[in-house]
């Protein structure tokens, strides 16, 4: 369908199917009510309508095909890890539920990748632009409502519908990673405009959440795509000399737009959280001194508490570990005056409570996507669409594996949303490839 305004054309519809419908509402789910009342269960409900539409009507109806990855033997391998920690927990039932999520995870992953798969009419745009629109939702309601009981329990940081400041900010650090995608394979001027507005409101509201770990997640994001996509470029350019030159430009440019933002960064609430940061670690670093480090940032200070004995835990425990999810009950063990948390650490977390076998197991899964994208990334043109979506991808998961530095997210469904968007659409462009190539073929006979 095509939308006018007289004689001009402003947008073109695609009809979705139902499986996409399916797909989207349980992705804008995730951001926008996973963490309300009653929102987790919506969201499942989203989640298990799919899987049932998948196996009754395009598996058992449609008779369409089940797809399994490369990634899903090293899955297999890690939940037999996860599971036979179970041996070595204090607590079962937190083994349990933990096992039933990762379950849940696994066979919703296996849908969506088998339903994208067999369905040309799920793009990635359609999917990029339902995670930036529900950010953005997501972002525009908290800062209307900011200043209830929820803000007054983070010190008038921007948490929103989804419960925690800094899993906002991440939120919105991945959708300004995906509106540089649209931004770039976006010719029309009209909609370059509008995204850029998208993304000065995503920045926005990162602020706003006062989150550290949001805004250096963009650096980071923001660096590693031009360093991997400039190198990709510099090595197949004939005229080096004149991109080298073009890229020094771009960097002034840049510079000036940091010292300029920083110059406003330095007056916002937001600094502060940086600088007593700062101060943190300098203060750490005397012993003499730690009491006083713990009153200026509680939150570092925790976070390094249960990495060390993290740690610790694990040197303990390095074969099996102590059971899945059962970090927050051997916590008090080692720091009795710890509440039960999590390490907020996935390496850690996963060390401690899998063992070393499992922990690897899990991170074979990143080390065969990567794999996977690098491959593909030699066989795509200099500036196809193709391309700069591989770049993307292959940005994704290292800021995936920053952001496991400060949290936990094996268990996230946000996570494995990734594990699925990126995997199910890097094997349709190797279709795409494999067809083109045998088109060639075909020709040349």
């Amino acid at each position: 369908m095509i939308v006018r305004l007289g004689s001009k054309k402003l947008i073109r519809i695609q009809a979705f199917s139902a499986a996409e419908i399916l797909l989207l509402l349980y992705i804008s789910s995730i951001i926008i009510i996973s963490m309300v009342p009653s929102g987790n269960i919506v969201s499942k409900g989203f989640g298990l309508l799919m899987l049932f539409y998948f196996l009754i009507f395009q598996v058992i109806w449609e008779k369409k095909k089940i797809y399994l990855s490369r990634e899903n033997n090293y899955i297999g391998i890690w939940l037999f890890f996860c599971l036979l920690s179970t041996l070595f927990a204090l607590d079962i039932h937190l083994v349990a539920v933990k096992f039933a999520t990762l379950i849940q995870l696994v066979l919703l992953f296996i849908a969506g990748y088998s339903m994208i798969l067999q369905d040309d009419r799920i793009r990635i745009e359609h999917i990029f632009y339902t995670i930036i629109f529900s950010v953005v939702i997501t972002y525009a309601y908290g800062v209307s409502t900011q200043g209830t009981m929820s803000g007054m329990v983070y010190q008038n940081r921007l948490a929103s519908t989804a419960g925690d400041p800094n899993i906002l900010a991440v939120f919105g650090a991945f959708a300004f990673l995906f509106s540089l995608y649209l931004f770039l394979i976006q010719k029309r001027w009209q909609i370059r405009v509008f995204l850029s507005g998208i993304v000065v409101f995503l920045i926005y509201g990162i602020i706003k959440t006062q989150s550290r770990q949001g805004i250096l997640l963009i650096i980071i994001s923001s660096v590693l795509y031009l360093i991997l996509n400039n190198l990709h470029k510099l090595k197949h350019l004939v005229n080096r000399r004149k991109f080298i030159i073009r890229i020094f430009m771009i960097l002034a440019i840049v510079l000036i737009a940091i010292v300029i933002a920083f110059y406003f960064f330095r007056k916002s609430e937001y600094y502060a959280r940086f600088n007593a940061l700062v101060t943190f670690l300098k203060l750490t670093m005397k012993s003499s001194n730690s009491y006083l480090a713990k009153v200026i940032d509680h939150s570092a200070y925790e976070r390094r508490q249960l990495a060390r004995y993290g740690v610790l835990i694990w040197l303990d425990h390095p074969l099996f570990g102590i059971g899945l999810d059962n970090f927050r009950v051997m916590i008090k063990h080692y720091w009795p005056i710890s509440r039960p948390l999590y390490s907020h650490n996935n390496y850690i977390e996963l060390l401690s409570s899998i063992g070393t076998f499992g922990a690897i197991a899990y991170y074979l899964i990143y080390a065969s996507i990567f794999t996977k994208l690098i491959t593909l990334r030699k066989k795509l043109e200099l500036h196809s669409k193709e391309l700069i979506l591989v770049h993307i991808f292959i940005t994704a998961m290292l800021s995936l594996m920053a952001v496991e530095f400060v949290t936990v997210s094996y268990y996230t469904k946000f996570a494995w949303i990734l594990f699925l968007i990126i995997l199910a659409f890097s094997k349709r462009i190797s279709h795409q490839l494999s067809d083109q190539k045998q088109d060639l073929a075909i020709e040349a006979e």
